[in-house]
C-alpha cells in the first residue's frame, strides 16, 4: 500500500474497528425481488451454519415477517431489519414438537450473527457505499471472523453482487473482478453435497462472467474445489503442488498427460503451468517475476489513517445496542472551498436547486457524460460536501444527494450562488 500504484486502494478489517466494514445481508440489492433474495439468503445461512430443512422453514417465516413489518415488499422501507430482529422473532416463536429442535438450531445461527465481531458487521441499519465500493479497488481482511462467519459473509456478499449485477442492463463487458483466497471454504463439493444439487453460490459464480464480473479462485488444495466450479473456469494456473490428490486434480483440470503431471511437484518458486480454454490450447509454462514488498510496513495505524477520508463520507447507521465503535474523522467540509472547479461549483448548485433529481436527469441538465459526472461526484464526496442516500419509491429506490449542513449554509448565504466558493 505504500507504493504509488496502490494509492487508491481501500482496506477494510471486517469484524475489527480499525477499518470496519458494515454489510447487512437482509437489505436486498436495488431493484431485486425481496422474496427471491430472501430464499437465496436463507440457503447461504444454511450452508454456512450447516442447517437443515426445518430450520430453513423457520428462518423463512421469520425473515418474511420482518420484511412485511419494515415495508420491504411494498418499497416503503425507511429502516431495514437486522438479524437482531430475526433472533427476537425466534425467541418469541411458540415451537411445538419437532419444531423445538429446529428452533434451537435456528437460534444457534442467529445468535452467532448477533454476537462478537459478526454483530458489528451485519447488524447495520443501512448499506452505505456498496455500489461505490464495486467501482474501487478493495481488500477485505477476514481474520477476525470464525470459519462459519467467514463463509456466511463471503457467500452473502458474492450473492449480493450477483443479484445487483443481474438487475443492471450491461452484459459481457468486464467491469470488476473478485479474488477469493482459500476458496475451498465456499466451493467445497463435500460441504455442498449436504443439500444436494448445485448451491446458490455455485450458480451465482457460474453466471457472473456474463454480468461483467470475473471471479478468481486462489487455493492450495485444488482437490477440495467443487468440480462444477473448476469446469467453469477459463484459465487455470498451477504452481508447485505437494499432495497426490491435489496433483491429480490439477492435472485432470489442465489435461496433462502422465509425464507432464509429474512436473506439478517439481516446479521452482516463480514457475507455473498454465492451461487456457482458448487461443493457446496446449498447457505451457510461465515464469512469474518477483514482486518485492517490505513486510511490516503496513500496520493498523497506517490503515486507519489511510481510510480516514473514506469514513468521512460513508457512515452506516448502526442498530441500537450494537458493539460498534465510532470512528473519529476530520470534517472535510471545513477545508477551503476555493479549491472547487467550475464544474464542481455547478454540480453543487444543481443539487441545491434540484435535491431530488436522479443521476441521469442531473447529468443531462448539466450537459455532462456519466463518466464526467461520476468523477465530479467522487471528488465532492472526498471533500465531504455532500452525502448519498437511497430514497424508497414505489418502483424501488432512488439514489439522491444530500448536502451537508455546512455546504447548505454556504449556498444559502450566497443566495443560491456559489461563485464565491
Amino acid at each position: 500500500m505504500t507504493r504509488p500504484e496502490f494509492e487508491d486502494l481501500l482496506v477494510f478489517t471486517v469484524g475489527r474497528n480499525i477499518s470496519p466494514f458494515r454489510f447487512n445481508p437482509l437489505i436486498p440489492p436495488p431493484d431485486a425481488d425481496p422474496k427471491a433474495w430472501l430464499k437465496k439468503l436463507i440457503e447461504v445461512i444454511a450452508h454456512a451454519y450447516c442447517l437443515g430443512n426445518g430450520v430453513i422453514y423457520l428462518l423463512q417465516q421469520a425473515i418474511d415477517d420482518a420484511y412485511k413489518k419494515y415495508g420491504i415488499y411494498t418499497g416503503n422501507a425507511t429502516k431495514y431489519p437486522t438479524f437482531r430482529d430475526i433472533h427476537e422473532w425466534l425467541k418469541n416463536y411458540p415451537a411445538q414438537g419437532r419444531e423445538t429442535n429446529w428452533l434451537t438450531s435456528a437460534m444457534r445461527a442467529t445468535a452467532s450473527l448477533c454476537f462478537g465481531s459478526m454483530d458489528s458487521v451485519v447488524n447495520s441499519g443501512q448499506n452505505y457505499g456498496m455500489e461505490e465500493i464495486l467501482k474501487q479497488k478493495v481488500i477485505l481482511e477476514l481474520d477476525a471472523l470464525t470459519q462459519s462467519d467467514k463463509i456466511f459473509f463471503i457467500e452473502s456478499l458474492i450473492l449480493w453482487i450477483h443479484d445487483y449485477r443481474l438487475t443492471r442492463p450491461e452484459r459481457e463487458n468486464f467491469s470488476h473482478c473478485i479474488i477469493c483466497e482459500e476458496a475451498h471454504h465456499i466451493l467445497s463439493g463435500e460441504r455442498h453435497s449436504l443439500f444436494g444439487g448445485e448451491s446458490v453460490i455455485i450458480v451465482a459464480i457460474k453466471e457472473l462472467r456474463e454480468l461483467n464480473q470475473s471471479f478468481v479462485v486462489v487455493d492450495q488444495m485444488p482437490s477440495q474445489i467443487s468440480p462444477v466450479a473448476m469446469a467453469n473456469s477459463y484459465c487455470t494456473i498451477a504452481m508447485n503442488l505437494k499432495n497426490k490428490q491435489d496433483v491429480s486434480s490439477a492435472a485432470s483440470a489442465m489435461l496433462l498427460d502422465n509425464e507432464q503431471k509429474e512436473y506439478l511437484g517439481k516446479l521452482e518458486v516463480g514457475e507455473a503451468i498454465v492451461k487456457l480454454q482458448g487461443r493457446i490450447l496446449s498447457p505451457f509454462m510461465i515464469h512469474i517475476p518477483e514482486f518485492p514488498i517490505q513486510k511490516g510496513s503496513v500496520d493498523d495505524t497506517f490503515i486507519k489513517r489511510r481510510m480516514k477520508t473514506y469514513f468521512s463520507n460513508f457512515q452506516p447507521q448502526l442498530v441500537e445496542g450494537s458493539e460498534n465503535e465510532s470512528i473519529e474523522v476530520q470534517d472535510k467540509a471545513s477545508e477551503p472551498a476555493n479549491t472547487l472547479s467550475e464544474r464542481e461549483k455547478q454540480f453543487l448548485l444543481d443539487v441545491f436547486n434540484y435535491p431530488r433529481s436522479g443521476t441521469v436527469e442531473r447529468y443531462n441538465r448539466m450537459h455532462i457524460s456519466c463518466r464526467q459526472g461520476d468523477k465530479i461526484k467522487r471528488c465532492l464526496l472526498a471533500k465531504g460536501l455532500f452525502l448519498q442516500e437511497d430514497l424508497p419509491t414505489q418502483n424501488g429506490r432512488l439514489r439522491i444527494i444530500r448536502l451537508t449542513d455546512q455546504t447548505r449554509k454556504l449556498l444559502e448565504n450566497q443566495e443560491k450562488s456559489i461563485s464565491e466558493l
